[in-house]
């Protein structure tokens, strides 16, 4: 299933981000590492695909998103919630 990931710059400067996405077991998403740039005050857009397989927990289950902004590792700053169903 495709999604769209939305990354926003809230600086004042172009920002570069990495964010690696963290699923839960039996889910998988390409791709798993975003490495972009973001003008400062801009909004981009990043197509990402999941793929369940029968290992996935049906349910509500939670991604991470674990970001670098810069130079700075952030960590596991936001989440997600996925809604499995078989």
């Amino acid at each position: 299933m495709e999604k769209m990931k939305k990354i926003h710059n809230f600086g004042q400067k172009k920002q570069d981000y990495r964010i690696r996405i963290r699923t839960p077991k039996g889910i998988s998403i390409h791709p798993q590492m975003i490495q972009t740039s973001v003008e400062a005050g801009s909004t981009i857009t990043v197509p990402v695909e999941y793929t369940v397989t029968g290992e996935a927990s049906t349910g509500i289950q939670r991604q991470s998103l674990d970001v670098t902004l810069g130079e700075t590792l952030l960590g596991e700053w936001f989440d997600g919630i996925l809604y499995v169903e078989k």
